[in-house]
């Protein structure tokens, strides 16, 4: 079944877009207690996002954009979330770089 958006203000995101999804996602996840356990401060949550956006999400599932304040991100049922090595070490860096010690290993247990 096809929905048709048009009229709704939600649009597919391409890659070009992938720091404004990314962005908007930390903020939705800004004080979320698991990622705030995780990641441990918001810096931290806005580098993983925009990993996880522009390696994952936009590569092999599906976003959307609304307007200039709202995104999705979502991975359709059986495809799997892991990230490549490359992927996976940009992650690990943007941790060490902005998460609070242990993000790693949390991230890796969650």
């Amino acid at each position: 079944m096809q929905i048709d958006l048009t009229d709704s203000g939600l649009r597919p995101a391409s890659m070009s877009d992938w720091k404004q999804v990314a962005d908007i996602t930390a903020e939705g996840f800004r004080e979320d207690p698991v990622n705030t356990w995780v990641f441990g401060n918001p810096r931290a949550i806005l580098s993983a996002m925009r990993v996880l956006t522009r390696e994952n999400y936009l590569k092999h599932g599906f976003s959307h954009l609304h307007g200039d304040g709202g995104s999705t991100m979502w991975l359709a049922p059986g495809v799997a979330g892991d990230l490549w090595p490359l992927p996976m070490l940009k992650l690990a860096l943007g941790q060490i770089r902005h998460g609070q010690k242990g993000a790693i290993a949390r991230a890796i247990e969650l």
